[in-house]
């Protein structure tokens, strides 16, 4: 739980010293699967004015695998959209997901996502994607909560100051 930490405060650091989101994006998504032992992860955003998600980041996943179809027709994505993190034991099975042919292929087992806020306001998801199965427990959640939040924040930041900047020029 120390690497946790540590890793808070450390991501926490250098999210809140950049306004550039890909640098923030790829931070969070290269540092967390060396930290929680993870094949990959990824980040998606909201969509303005459709509430789609849109791929912003990735590590450790084929492109293939990346462009397999739409999160939003994921029973998962549902309850992440209402704020609730979502624990899958098994991608290649579980009714909350329906890509399992295409997680089998790219070697995932268990999936943990949650919800990336911005005043309560659920902006993106960031999911974290394991290749044997592993029952996440509650440290590894409160974890990527935390990460999540702290990562919502420093997006927010970021569009707000990029359309300020735009609107400036």
């Amino acid at each position: 739980q120390l690497d946790y930490f540590e890793t808070i405060h450390a991501i926490s650091k250098k999210i809140n010293t950049t306004y550039e989101l890909d640098k923030i994006l790829d931070l969070i998504v290269t540092r967390l699967p060396e930290v929680m032992n993870l094949k990959a992860a990824t980040i998606r955003l909201m969509e303005e004015n459709k509430g789609d998600l849109e791929l912003k980041a990735a590590y450790g996943l084929s492109q293939t695998y990346l462009e397999r179809g739409p999160l939003d027709k994921e029973l998962a994505t549902y309850y992440l959209k209402q704020g609730e993190p979502v624990v899958i034991l098994d991608a290649k099975t579980d009714l909350h997901t329906i890509y399992h042919k295409e997680a089998e292929l790219e070697g995932i087992s268990s999936i943990l996502a949650v919800p990336v806020t911005f005043n309560e306001e659920v902006i993106g998801i960031l999911r974290l994607l394991t290749e044997e199965v592993r029952q996440f427990s509650h440290a590894d959640i409160n974890f990527a909560l935390a990460i999540a939040e702290q990562s919502g924040i420093a997006i927010q930041r970021a569009i707000d100051y990029n359309r300020l900047k735009q609107t400036c020029k």
